[in-house]
């Protein structure tokens, strides 16, 4: 595929936006043939509508120091928990810069939570969040950083998650 320059990229975005809004029953009906599950369905629309993957990729590659501040800031801010059987790591705090640290050595998605209404003195929220079996991973490469109440608590995730489940349906709540 060849690079495309800024203004290329730009014009794709919006023709993909305009596309789906012009041709949501096609693209539903699409979807529908290639049995994707509903919540598939409406995951696929959302990436599409917005005009980028579901879930962004690592782009750079960690050394050793990477997976050491990686844990650090884990072991300080992040959590690691399942859903049933599907495994997720998070990670919230106040400024975005770390998060998209974290993004950029594994992976995952960054949303913004806006603080509940009925809390004085909360300040808006990031969270970072992987799951599946990307979150296992970043549990096993992280795992020999981490204190022994976090090893613990990636185990007993580990243990219980099936290999096989892929689905991430964890909603953070950041008290």
């Amino acid at each position: 595929m060849p690079n495309l320059t800024e203004t290329q990229k730009e014009s794709k975005r919006r023709y993909s936006k305009i596309y789906y809004r012009n041709h949501r029953d096609e693209m539903l009906e699409y979807f529908r043939q290639l049995r994707l599950r509903p919540d598939k369905v409406r995951q696929r629309l959302r990436a599409r509508q917005v005009g980028m993957r579901a879930t962004p990729h690592a782009t750079i590659s960690p050394v050793a120091i990477d997976l050491a501040w990686a844990a650090g800031f884990l072991e300080g801010e992040g959590s690691f928990i399942r859903d049933g059987r599907i495994a997720a790591a998070q990670a919230g705090d106040q400024v975005p810069d770390p998060l998209i640290r974290l993004q950029q050595l594994f992976g995952g998605s960054i949303t913004k939570r806006e603080p509940r209404s009925d809390v004085l003195g909360k300040q808006r929220q990031w969270v970072w969040t992987v799951c599946g079996p990307r979150a296992r991973g970043v549990m096993m490469t992280i795992y020999t950083f981490m204190s022994s109440r976090r090893k613990m608590q990636i185990r007993s995730v580990l243990e219980v998650v099936n290999h096989d489940a892929t689905e991430c349906s964890i909603v953070p709540i950041i008290s």
